[in-house]
């Protein structure tokens, strides 16, 4: 899920420009030397001269502001760990959330087999006399509601398991215009 992320890219793609920037600017901070030949007629003509010279700026002349370059590096850089962990805590909520959700809805139906069974049993002692109406439809009132509430996790188990397919980019790609998607 964080592979596909595009908030996250977002904040890698902006940490390494960043460090780039920095790079850069420290890259400035180092003097360039310059060495040049130099040829010339003076005199009409009369006197040739040829020379070299070597030309290097004091490091005291490239004053570049480092400090702001590394400064947003390192923002950049805490921005994206910070994004991250927070991804990572909301992909681990997420498959928890599904877990669960999964899980209760076992329950629920495990449970409504139990209710069924009892409501099919009461309306049998009905019908011999064994039991009074009163149960019998109290029976199926809880068998109906539990029938509900197992539809329901269900739902829930089946809109966590979705949401994680979606945050995973596993039901339909979502980069239309990359390469392997265009038909």
């Amino acid at each position: 899920m964080l592979d596909d992320n595009h908030e996250l890219g977002m904040v890698q793609s902006d940490s390494r420009i960043q460090q780039l920037l920095a790079k850069r600017s420290s890259a400035e901070r180092v003097p360039d030397p310059t060495i040049g030949l130099r040829y010339s007629n003076e005199k009409e003509g009369e006197e040739k001269v040829a020379g070299i010279y070597v030309w290097c700026r004091s490091p005291s002349a490239c004053v570049v502001p480092m400090r702001s370059g590394t400064s947003s590096c390192r923002y950049a850089q805490q921005r994206e760990a910070f994004t991250r962990r927070r991804l990572e805590g909301d992909v681990y909520a997420a498959y928890t959330q599904a877990v669960n959700s999964y899980q209760s809805g076992c329950r629920h139906r495990k449970r409504l087999a139990a209710v069924r069974e009892n409501a099919e049993l009461l309306a049998r002692a009905y019908s011999l006399g064994e039991s009074s109406l009163s149960d019998v439809l109290n029976a199926r009132r809880m068998a109906l509601e539990s029938s509900l509430a197992a539809t329901t996790a269900q739902l829930d188990a089946n809109e966590a398991r979705y949401r994680l397919l979606l945050d995973a980019h596993q039901l339909w790609p979502l980069d239309v215009h990359g390469g392997d998607n265009q038909k």
